[in-house]
């Protein structure tokens, strides 16, 4: 049986989940927990959003000190994950993150956004996020609906989404609410007839996400085709089809696939690119001997290690 060496963390609020591999990237084992680590663990990557940075400092510190711990950002995770080290477009409509106030706005408070991420052939990140478009924004558009529907208490939308309005406080309840609402909407946009509030929110939905794609494609270089992945849904259903009237229509280079792998698996891809980088510089002539692996301590993921990830077959 294959041992577990190498393992892949990714959190951002809301959202732990871990991976495990053996020596040749094969997952093993995946778990929604940190507890679910085990010590055999010779090399970690972490990536995680700033919501979470304390906490898992802290986790780190109480780990082995013979383990090899790699960071990168929460974006490089999940886009060496969605494209295997290659260039490529990768949107996430669910990221959670706090909101600290502004002139207008008392904070912090947890939200959603929108979120846009780019990896560049010169292994240059760039991402945008965008609170319009994203699961929660969803949600608030399509409870408005009811407004519309308030004499009618047999109106399918009244009867889909009336059990979902209120206040919901905390991460869990919003989530929990934002899915049952976006569900509902994909329903009645499926219901026959179909039922056009439904279809109309979800269209402006993806209008905004096509307005959030195009400001980041404006920004980068990516060729032509290039390669796109949406990291939270499937592409089929009516959200996803009104999503892709959009880019068909403002984004044609665009070629939209699943996501090769999550970004906890991406951080073990990572890993495996930077290990790849140092058995190259071991080998090289024209360099002082260096040992091929690292020695316990922290590292950062660097464009080396992208530029190896990139040349790996992909799987």
């Amino acid at each position: 049986m294959s041992q577990v060496v190498w393992a892949g963390v990714a959190a951002r609020l809301g959202e732990t989940r871990l991976a495990m591999a053996d020596s040749q990237g094969q997952c093993l084992a995946r778990a929604d927990h940190l507890e679910a680590l085990v010590p055999e663990v010779e090399h970690l990557c972490v990536a995680c959003t700033r919501e979470r940075q304390a906490e898992m400092e802290s986790w780190l510190a109480q780990l082995p000190g013979s383990m090899v711990v790699w960071t990168t950002s929460w974006p490089d995770a999940a886009l060496a994950g969605a494209f295997t080290g290659q260039p490529g477009l990768l949107l996430t409509t669910e990221h959670w993150t706090m909101y600290d106030g502004c002139a207008c706005k008392d904070g912090p408070e947890e939200i959603c956004q929108a979120l846009a991420m780019v990896r560049e052939a010169s292994h240059r990140t760039l991402s945008i996020a965008n609170g319009e478009g994203g699961l929660e924004w969803l949600c608030r558009e399509g409870l408005r609906l009811l407004e519309e529907v308030s004499n009618s208490s047999r109106h399918p939308l009244e009867l889909a989404l009336r059990p979902h309005q209120g206040p919901r406080q905390g991460l869990d309840l919003m989530r929990e609410r934002a899915y049952a609402v976006r569900s509902a909407l994909q329903d009645l946009a499926d219901y026959p007839g179909p039922e056009p509030a439904s279809l109309a929110v979800l269209a402006k939905g993806a209008r905004r996400l096509s307005d959030l794609l195009r400001t980041i494609v404006a920004r980068v270089s990516l060729s032509s085709p290039a390669r796109a992945a949406w990291l939270d849904g499937q592409l089929e259903g009516p959200l996803w089809e009104a999503m892709d009237n959009e880019f068909r229509r403002y984004l044609p280079h665009l070629r939209w696939q699943s996501p090769e792998s999550p970004p906890e698996i991406g951080c073990i891809r990572l890993i495996q690119g930077a290990l790849k980088e140092l058995e190259r510089k071991a080998l090289d002539p024209r360099r002082p001997p260096i040992p091929a692996q690292p020695v316990a301590g922290r590292r950062s993921i660097d464009a080396d290690a992208w530029r190896q990830l990139s040349r790996m077959p992909r799987r």
